[in-house]
């Protein structure tokens, strides 16, 4: 799906929900994120990913965690 083609859809949903364009971004972004770590976590065996003060940090067993994933 093309970034135009997301910004159409964003905006229609928005409009036929009566909320702002903004909030339905917000949304759409929390959802592709969750999906990502989600799958992440699954892929290298059990890390886990969390946000935390707005920073992302990762913790996979048997190591320290560190700030940001690689």
């Amino acid at each position: 799906m093309s970034v135009g083609t997301l910004t159409k859809a964003v905006l229609a949903h928005a409009k036929e929900m009566g909320t702002a364009d903004g909030r339905v971004r917000s949304w759409v972004a929390y959802l592709m994120l969750s999906g990502l770590l989600k799958k992440v976590a699954q892929d290298e065996g059990g890390a886990a990913m969390t946000v935390k003060g707005g920073s992302l940090r990762c913790f996979s067993p048997g190591l320290m965690s560190f700030p940001a994933c690689p």
